[in-house]
């Protein structure tokens, strides 16, 4: 029997060993071949995994690299890695600072982890780069700036200190030595929790995308469900089942969309607080700051005064204690401050962390779901750093 363009379906797997699942890929044509509505062609191909290879790492830490080709040391500050972190999101990878590599090789999630002291990375990377990465024929890895964006300025610091730049890229090192040989990539394989979890407003922005991604994939099935000629064509039973399927799908998609909604909400309040807190945390440091100049300088007088007559304790002294000591006082109320907020925010993220883990069934029932749906659980389970063996 024709297959196609292939002669038979073992063609077509061995012609096709560059998908990531040569069969189910071509199981997919040989069910449209065989005529089967276009809807339970779209339903089978959610099994097929087009997702590529997830990899997680850390590119660069504050250090001082030198580089050869220009005779400079570059000096990354911490405080300007911090906040160009994000930027790396959406990012491609690239290869020796010679050439960007194609999609799927992109950063997808970046932030600034403080346990691993260094812009932290999520993303994806094709077959060949998997492998590589598993046979260790790079070196290591290294980052790329926007040297040109408006605002950047170059500080002498120990060597060149660029100051509010963007990433460009993270290049994976197989020729030349990398400059940070403590950042690194590794391979998910599979589904795996990452070591160090993202910071709660990273962490809601992927369940809300992954959410969201799961939200497109049902309105997708729904539009495959009515788009061909089910009702008219089919018999009865088949007339029922397409009702059924689109009834459970247009709830769950409701209770999806009501999820997002909330994560939204919670993400809003966070970083409006996050932000308020800052703002008052850097208040009080530059105040803090001050007066510490200020201690500095009267200790440097009374100093003076002591080398050159040698007086004993007098009232100036007195006071620059009693000074001190009410600077301590007002540290230590902030850091009393600061906690009582942290910790008001762990419990709202405990609360949803609860209310999630709670609404995913037993393992028992979600493994007998198609891929689709066991995928959203796992990805959850991920995210939140949740175990197999955690609640069951």
């Amino acid at each position: 029997m024709p297959f196609g363009e292939y002669e038979n379906f073992e063609d077509c797997v061995a012609k096709n060993q560059d998908k990531d699942d040569p069969a189910a890929y071509c199981a997919v044509i040989k069910r449209q071949i065989e005529g089967e509505s276009s809807a339970t062609a779209f339903l089978f191909a959610e099994a097929i995994n087009l997702h590529g290879n997830k990899v997680s790492g850390v590119a660069i830490h504050p250090k001082k690299i030198w580089h050869p080709e220009e005779g400079k040391m570059h000096v990354y500050l911490k405080e300007e890695l911090k906040k160009a972190a994000s930027t790396l999101a959406g990012k491609p990878f690239g290869m020796d600072h010679m050439r960007l590599l194609p999609k799927p090789n992109v950063v997808e999630n970046a932030w600034w982890d403080e346990q691993q002291e260094g812009v932290a990375f999520e993303g994806t990377v094709d077959n060949e780069i998997a492998q590589k990465i598993r046979e260790g024929s790079f070196k290591g890895l290294s980052i790329e700036l926007d040297w040109f964006k408006p605002g950047v300025i170059l500080e002498k610091v120990n060597g060149l200190a660029p100051r509010n730049f963007d990433f460009t890229s993270v290049h994976l090192m197989k020729r030349f030595p990398p400059g940070d040989k403590e950042a690194y990539i590794k391979l998910w394989e599979g589904i795996t929790l990452p070591i160090v979890p993202a910071p709660f407003d990273v962490q809601i922005d992927q369940l809300r995308q992954m959410f969201e991604e799961r939200i497109r994939y049902l309105e997708g099935q729904i539009s495959a469900l009515t788009r061909s000629d089910p009702w008219t064509q089919a018999p009865a039973p088949a007339i029922i089942i397409f009702k059924e399927a689109e009834t459970k799908i247009v709830g769950e998609i409701a209770q999806l969309k009501s999820t997002v909604d909330q994560l939204k909400v919670l993400k809003e309040a966070y970083v409006t607080e996050k932000l308020a807190r800052d703002t008052v945390m850097a208040e009080k440091e530059k105040s803090l700051t001050a007066k510490e100049g200020e201690f500095n300088v009267a200790l440097k007088k009374i100093a003076e005064k002591l080398n050159a007559s040698s007086p004993s304790e007098n009232e100036v002294i007195v006071g620059l204690r009693k000074k001190l000591v009410d600077v301590e006082a007002k540290v230590v109320d902030f850091e009393k401050q600061m906690r009582e907020g942290i910790d008001e925010w762990k419990r709202k993220y405990v609360a949803l962390h609860k209310g999630i883990m709670e609404s995913i069934p037993p393992p028992h029932v979600w493994k007998c779901w198609t891929f689709g749906p066991k995928q959203l659980i796992a990805e959850q389970m991920r995210i939140l750093g949740i175990g197999p063996n955690d609640r069951w």
